[in-house]
């Protein structure tokens, strides 16, 4: 609830406070986007006139870019009329009779709206309101008014950008000591990747969208379409909307070419200009400059803009991609924001291996099929075993000990783990059944200790000798039985944790007292966040001469343990035995 209540009160802030939020932000926005420019001159010319230069540039660019946009949509606001009945024209044209739904579209509502005038009042008379006379200055102030407040805005926001750009050394350092020196390593970082992650991605953004902006209006210019310039420009600053941006902006020329133009074919050129420019910015030229830099998952990208947009309005669709990568640095690198991290960012929240038993708990064994797939080209079968599938079959006997999941769904992931490893496994040379047996197999308690030794005897080099897997209901006598029946000199036990220990401890216990030169090789994989040191020693010090976690080791060492009992002669530099 305190957390709720926070929230609510940040968005109720962020709300009434935007007049003074939204140039701020504009600033720090425009800051970030000219500070690469700043550095580059300040290593050149002096710290005053690089701030000089690069403010002048920046100025003159909104101006340009603030007369052509006034200019046009001016001139645009004269002949909309014009258009509009051009518009109606053709949409008239287009009506293929009386009957056609369009046309009973509006017989209804001109029945609906001849209803409404006949309802009104007859006794109502039209009043004409005539405005007092004004001074001139009152006059004057009528006209200026409209265009006071946004260019106070404007003016506000390039002094506040030239104090930042200015004198960036000196906020870094008091944001540092509001922080606190004693986190002076946490606040370097935080402020060093988002300025760069921000600063980039604000500089290539503005570069492809200018470029965006000029080739659309040169295109539009050269099919014809009147105010390309406006155009372009609209088009550049809506490709900072991600995803929907570049779609509006096809609107209002396809709009223009619709009303001038008879006929279709300039229209269909404009939305094909768009069409090709975007595909091509959008996956071509951004991947190749951007990539994933901006650290934002696309649906939180999409979830911000629409926020921001009901926040602070048109101008918050401008402002939330930086905002949203902003909050999502502060996420990664202070422990109290990390749910920022996890929401917005586009970093694998969950490993693989949860990732992997997940599916199969909800029964979707493609996908976890596919998960498998996906991890062995790049860890190899034996590493998507030991990283994937023994961990799974560890949380499946963690989770089946609590309670948590039925006997059913454990068998249910133990199959299918079992399928997913024979298939990862398919066209790997087996021992075949001629091979002598060299070592025995036991699986302490449970069916998923025996997949582990499945698992082993196919990736232990098999040039060795064969590795002789005994089913989990074999008791110690008819183990003791197999290994003099067998002459095996070694014996791998496998167990999973937590409930197999015991029983692991009670096989090495009873081999070691039978058969004291037996090597006894104990497979435990470790559990998720728990020191496995204890348990290596209580295997230890029941019999065990050695234990290992994970099937590459369990592999190495089993080959060499097979390959010296067996009267081979290890490879040069490996060991004789292993203690």
């Amino acid at each position: 609830m305190a957390k709720l209540v926070t929230a609510s009160l940040v968005v109720l802030i962020l709300f009434h406070a935007r007049p003074v939020l939204m140039p701020i932000a504009f600033a720090v926005v425009l800051a970030f986007i000219l500070s690469p420019s700043m550095r580059w001159l300040e290593h050149r010319i002096r710290k005053l006139p690089a701030l000089a230069v690069v403010m002048g540039i920046a100025a003159g660019t909104l101006g340009s870019v603030g007369y052509v946009l006034t200019t046009q949509v001016s001139e645009l606001t004269t002949q909309l009329g014009t258009y509009t009945e051009s518009m109606r024209r053709k949409v008239d044209a287009i009506q293929p009779g009386e009957s056609s739904p369009l046309a009973q579209m509006e017989a209804m509502i001109a029945r609906v709206t001849e209803g409404q005038q006949k309802a009104v009042d007859p006794r109502n008379v039209p009043v004409h309101i005539v405005a007092p006379d004004l001074s001139p200055a009152a006059l004057l102030w009528t006209q200026v008014q409209p265009l006071a407040e946004p260019l106070m805005t404007v003016l506000f926001v390039l002094v506040l950008c030239v104090f930042i750009l200015g004198w960036r050394d000196d906020l870094r350092n008091r944001l540092i000591s509001l922080v606190g020196t004693g986190n002076v390593t946490l606040t370097t970082r935080t402020l060093d990747e988002g300025t760069h992650r921000i600063t980039r991605y604000l500089l290539d953004q503005t570069l492809i969208n200018a470029t965006f902006g000029a080739a659309v209006g040169i295109g539009l210019y050269l099919i014809g379409i009147p105010y390309a310039a406006l155009c372009g420009v609209i088009a550049a600053l809506a490709r900072f909307v991600p995803y929907l941006g570049a779609i509006a902006s096809v609107l209002m020329p396809a709009a223009l070419a619709f009303a001038i133009f008879p006929g279709w074919d300039r229209t269909i050129l404009a939305v094909a200009l768009f069409a090709g420019m975007d595909l091509v910015t959008a996956y071509a030229i951004e991947p190749l400059l951007i990539g994933r830099r901006t650290g934002v998952s696309p649906i939180a990208l999409l979830i911000s803009v629409f926020f921001w947009t009901w926040l602070w309005g048109p101008l918050g669709l401008i402002l939330a991609t930086p905002i949203t990568v902003s909050l999502c640095v502060l996420g990664r690198h202070v422990p109290g924001l990390r749910f920022l991290a996890v929401l917005l960012g586009d970093d694998q929240v969950i490993g693989t291996e949860i990732s992997f038993y997940q599916r199969l708990l909800a029964r979707d064994e493609d996908a976890a099929g596919g998960i498998a797939q996906a991890q062995q080209a790049e860890l190899g079968a034996t590493g998507v075993m030991d990283e994937i599938i023994l961990p799974t079959l560890v949380l499946a006997a963690r989770d089946h000990g609590r309670k948590a999941i039925s006997t059913e769904d454990e068998t249910f992931i133990v199959t299918w783990s079992r399928d997913i490893f024979e298939h990862l496994l398919r066209g790997v040379s087996r021992p075949g059944s001629a091979a002598p047996v060299r070592a025995l197999g036991i699986a302490a308690h449970r069916t998923e200790s025996e997949l582990l030794l499945e698992m082993l005897a196919v990736v232990v080099a098999p040039e060795h000798g064969k590795l002789e897997v005994l089913p989990p209901t074999t008791t110690l006598g008819e183990v003791i039985a197999r290994v003099e029946q067998t002459a095996a000199q070694v014996v791998c036990i496998a167990a999973l944790p937590p409930e197999g220990g015991p029983f692991a401890r009670q096989l090495c216990h009873g081999l070691k007292a039978r058969f004291p030169e037996l090597t006894v090789m104990a497979f435990r994989p470790n559990e998720p966040g728990i020191d496995p040191t204890f348990a290596e020693k209580r295997l230890r010090e029941a019999g065990a001469d050695l234990v290992v976690a994970t099937l590459a080791s369990a592999s190495a060492h089993l080959s060499r343990l097979m390959l010296v009992k067996g009267g081979g002669t290890p490879a040069p530099g490996e060991p004789l035995s292993i203690a």
